[in-house]
């Protein structure tokens, strides 16, 4: 056991290892976490070791100087740029082992001058390439020149690929290795050259040779030299491809392979020239080439371990092999007759027996013991080679194997457990965690790192791997600044509050730093009057003068009331609640209350995260124009809704315009719009995929249990490309429905293209219900395709019914081409989502081809139940592949209305047609039971979304018995009539 001195010593080195990743003199434990390589270079002494951390760390430059770089054995890349080693004295080595080494611009390893030994093992090395397009070539990966002893063993060499050059002269990818007047021995590596440059002219550029070596001599045993490919030819002037690299192209040199795959690199691709001629296996100008017989051995093992221990070795060979283990302490660079080279210098430790015999599995598995270091010395470095006796008595040597050793019971020991720290971070993986080299318990102890909740693991590694939150950043676990009362969490959430606010979770619309569930403020009302003087507080003698005063002042469960006026003028507009749970109605209701935001900008905009406790009511909105609200790419005339979900009650919207949803935008929603009226809105197109939802258009539908809805609302007037009433967008369905219409009307809208009354599109695969339309009216709207609904989908991947109507009246509605009430669109290769047709009423609607439904895609499923459908399954016009489900439940007698043209006796003029059932309808009690759709919008109020919809639109008794009609539907009387409404006594 070495002196307790180095315990003591170990203590005072501690204070400044708090650092993450780097790299680490073995042989001055007092230095580092260096960030550079070239700053831990200068800072060793001759003949260190330095350890190397995941990341990565500049070029450097090792002149005159023996070291050892070594990558620790752990996760993550241990990169660096260029490596230059140069002016090495024949008593000097340099070992560098594990690293990722590349140049953007240089070659990734350059040898210069060395006079003694380089060592690299288990190392990947990338070549650059020139900076300037008509550059002479690519780099190589790696460059020797004049240097006496190179031993690459189990690397990965890549010459860089020039890329584009376009118009440029052909330029050569580099070699994987060039080597000139030098002594090198490779084993076990791949060396390829880089491709040539890209659309040159006249040709393709040259692929890089996988090995170049001019003068002195090689030897190679168990290694791949791969020509690079030829670069391609340019588009114009039908250049021919470049031509492929060679595997290895020697000049007045010795070259020994044994076992050595030469494989030349492929010819370049051109459009109209000549495809590039292959590259040559062998190029010998004047060179000594021998091809040694036999078969490779190869030696593999761990790269770094500790004295007085062993290490695992492993040989792989032909059964019968016998292995002795050489053991070396000094490099040297020796051909043996045929073997080889000799890695060491000699004389070696020849065991006396061997360690083992390879068996049929042709891999040999053994312990080899380390040596031990002595007392002061630090680290210390093994050669391994093998020398293998084969059953007929040749010998063979392996590639040889550069085991760095730390004392074990030298050097720093921080924990007392008289073991070398280094040791143990070798030996015990995982008790590093910041990758400064250094024990995590050590970091802890002696203050290099901070274990806030005592968990024995630093917190930035905690934070690091998310076991702690930083929400803050500020490199202190979450928990911990709660518990020592560094942040505050009125909320119990385990984030402090700041981070609540910060990240949306919590709001804090008064701004004092408390999230808003935390703060108890009793409700209040705040006035608003347009006609009061300015300065007022809120008060009914002293209200707002503008709705945006109100709105700043209010704070969660508040209402602002509006007395009757016309609000005008930039307060009154572009109004933002700003995430508040609040209440902005009239006092009077719509009529008497008209935000006019005279065509300068839209009224209100959500997009804090309002949720249904953020409510309109009772106001009109009108000349809303979005095109003043550039920072949401004009969309949302009226109101502007994302990622939130308000709801709307009573309101009317009109004259507004805007590119996308003339009167309301909304996406990422569940909106909800009640009781609504939006009229006379337009979306005009401005650029592709604009002009969509004149009255509204809703999109993105979020999951969960709440739903965009609107109820009891009527779309009527408003223009669009598409969809001019609504424009509905389905994504990524999870919800059932995605979109609910229950009692709307939907009434003398008009599409340029495609979906008078409503347009509904379906993009993404996946099921669940995606539209629903209960007792609503779809009256007297035109569009080239699908006057009264549009549907489109590319893709869809269930087959519950995608979009369905019950109990609704499509009349009148006019289209110029296909698809008088109904048009499905998309694409033949994908499913449309299935239709249904449920109780319903369809008659006057008109179109060349379709009248009822034309189907432009085929794969539709169509279904129609216990419907009156104008000229029965002949109004419905499908593609190939389509299938109609059509029964004897249907019907096809003219519904009767109470007055289909109107008092003014002309149909054309929808708005005062009565599409109520006159008592000599044959759609009096004639529907299903069965079918009535789901109240999801819970019309009457009772909280009860799961029995049938009792009410019909006009919110009278849905279930009603007319004496004296006979009862011709499906169920058990009252018997629901087909379509929007109900027949009342």
């Amino acid at each position: 056991m070495k002196s307790p001195l180095w315990l003591l010593a170990s203590l005072s080195l501690l204070a400044p290892w708090a650092y993450a990743g780097g790299i680490r003199i073995v042989d001055q434990p007092a230095l580092g976490p260096f960030t550079s390589l070239q700053a831990a270079i200068d800072a060793a002494d001759e003949g260190s070791l330095l350890l190397v951390e995941a990341g990565s760390y500049g070029n450097a430059t090792i002149a005159g100087k023996s070291l050892s770089i070594v990558a620790m054995p752990t996760a993550g890349s241990k990169g660096a740029g260029r490596i230059t080693v140069q002016d090495l004295t024949s008593a000097q080595a340099v070992l560098i082992s594990g690293l990722f080494l590349k140049s953007t611009a240089t070659p990734g390893v350059v040898l210069a001058s060395n006079a003694g030994h380089v060592r690299i093992q288990g190392c990947t090395i990338v070549g650059g390439k020139f900076s300037s397009a008509s550059g002479p070539a690519g780099h190589p990966g790696l460059k020797a020149s004049a240097c006496a002893s190179v031993v690459l063993s189990n690397c990965t060499l890549s010459g860089g690929s020039v890329g584009f050059n376009s118009g440029y002269p052909g330029t050569p990818g580099g070699p994987g290795l060039e080597s000139v007047d030098s002594a090198l021995a490779i084993f076990d590596s791949t060396l390829s050259g880089g491709t040539g440059s890209e659309e040159g002219y006249p040709s393709g550029g040259t692929g890089g040779d996988g090995c170049r070596v001019v003068g002195w001599g090689l030897f190679a045993s168990g290694s791949a030299f791969k020509g690079g490919s030829g670069g391609g030819g340019d588009y114009l002037g039908c250049p021919d491809g470049g031509t492929g690299g060679n595997a290895l192209n020697v000049t007045n040199c010795q070259a020994q392979l044994l076992d050595v795959a030469l494989q030349p690199g492929t010819g370049g691709w051109t459009l109209c020239g000549s495809i590039g001629n292959s590259g040559q296996a062998l190029v010998n100008n004047g060179a000594l080439v021998t091809q040694l017989p036999g078969t490779v051995r190869r030696l593999s093992g761990v790269a770094l371990a500790s004295d007085a221990s062993s290490v695992d070795l492993a040989l792989e060979g032909q059964t019968g092999d016998r292995l002795f283990a050489l053991v070396g302490i000094k490099p040297a660079f020796a051909f043996a007759n045929g073997l080889g080279v000799w890695a060491m210098q000699r004389p070696v430790h020849l065991p006396y027996a061997p360690a083992g015999t390879v068996g049929a599995s042709g891999v040999l598995n053994v312990q080899h013991p380390t040596k031990l270091l002595q007392q002061n010395q630090l680290h210390g470095l093994t050669i391994l080679q093998g020398l293998v006796l084969d059953s007929s008595g040749a010998l063979h040597l392996t590639n040889p194997m550069h085991l760095p050793l730390f004392n074990r019971d030298g050097g720093t020991d921080c924990n007392g457990n008289s073991i070398n720290d280094f040791v143990d971070l070798l030996e015990l993986p995982g008790q590093d965690c910041n990758t400064n080299i250094a024990l995590d318990a050590c970091d802890i102890a002696f203050g290099g790192a901070q274990d806030c909740n005592a968990n024995g693991v630093p917190d930035a590694c905690d934070i690091a791997t998310g076991a702690e939150h930083d929400c803050n950043s500020n490199g202190v676990p979450d928990a911990c600044d709660i518990a020592f009362g560094a942040a505050q969490d009125c909320n119990g959430n385990a984030n402090p509050d700041a981070c609540d606010i910060a990240s949306g979770s919590s709001y804090d619309v008064n701004g004092n730093n408390i999230p808003d569930e935390c703060e108890s403020i009793t409700p209040q009302v705040l006035w608003v009057d347009a006609a009061a003087p300015s300065g007022g507080n809120g008060t009914p003698a002293a209200p707002f003068q503008t709705i945006s005063d109100g709105l700043a002042a209010a704070f969660h469960g508040d209402t602002v009331m509006i007395r009757d006026g016309i609000y005008a003028g930039p307060s009154n507009r572009n109004l933002d609640p700003k995430g508040k749970a609040i209440t902005v109605r009239s006092e009077h209701g719509p009529a008497a209350c008209v935000i006019d935001c005279q065509g300068a900008s839209r009224a209100f905009r959500f997009a804090s995260g309002e949720g249904p406790d953020t409510r309109l009511i009772g106001l009109t909105i009108r000349n809303g124009d979005a095109q003043g609200s550039p920072t949401d790419n004009h969309q949302g005339g009226g109101i502007f809704v994302y990622d939130s979900s308000p709801v709307l009650e009573d309101c009317a919207i009109e004259h507004c315009s805007g590119r996308l949803g003339g009167g309301i935008y909304a996406s990422s929603t569940a909106l909800q719009v009640r009781g609504c009226s939006i009229r006379n809105c337009v979306a005009p197109t401005i650029s592709v995929y604009e002009g969509q939802g004149g009255g509204a258009y809703v999109s993105w539908i979020v999951s969960g249990p709440l739903r965009a809805t609107f109820v009891d609302t009527k779309i009527s007037g408003c223009q669009a490309d598409v969809g001019a009433g609504l424009s509905f967008g389905s994504y990524a369905p999870d919800a059932d429905p995605q979109l609910v219409l229950s009692h709307c009307r939907l009434i003398g809208n008009a599409a340029s293209s495609f979906g008078g009354g409503l347009a509904a599109s379906h993009y993404s695969s996946g099921g669940g219900r995606l539209l629903v339309l209960d007792n609503c009216l779809v009256a007297g709207n035109s569009a080239p395709h699908g006057a009264g609904i549009g549907a489109y989908a590319t893709s869809y991947g269930s087959s519950t019914p995608g979009w369905t109507l019950v109990n609704c009246t499509l009349a009148d509605n006019a289209a110029t081409i296909d698809g008088g009430a109904l048009h499905l669109g998309g694409s033949s290769s994908f499913a449309m989502p299935p239709v249904e047709i449920l109780n319903c009423v369809s008659w006057g609607n008109s179109a060349p081809a379709g009248p009822m439904l034309y189907d432009q895609q085929g794969q539709a499923s169509v279904s129609v139940y216990s419907s009156d459908v104008q000229a029965g399954p002949a109004g419905f016009l499908l593609g190939a592949g389509s299938t109609l489900a059509y029964d004897s439940s249907n019907i096809d007698l003219d519904p009767a209305f109470a007055d289909a043209d109107g008092p003014d006796n002309d149909p054309a003029t929808v708005f005062d047609n009565d599409y109520r059932l006159s008592p000599t309808s044959p759609c009096i009690d004639a529907a299903n039971n069965g079918l009535v759709a789901q109240d999801w919008a819970d019309i009457d109020g009772d909280g009860n979304l799961g029995e049938p919809a009792p009410l019909d639109l006009e919110l009278l008794p849905r279930f009603v018995d007319i004496l004296g009609v006979p009862d011709t539907g499906l169920g058990t009387p009252p018997l629901v009539d087909m379509g929007a409404f109900e027949r009342q006594p």
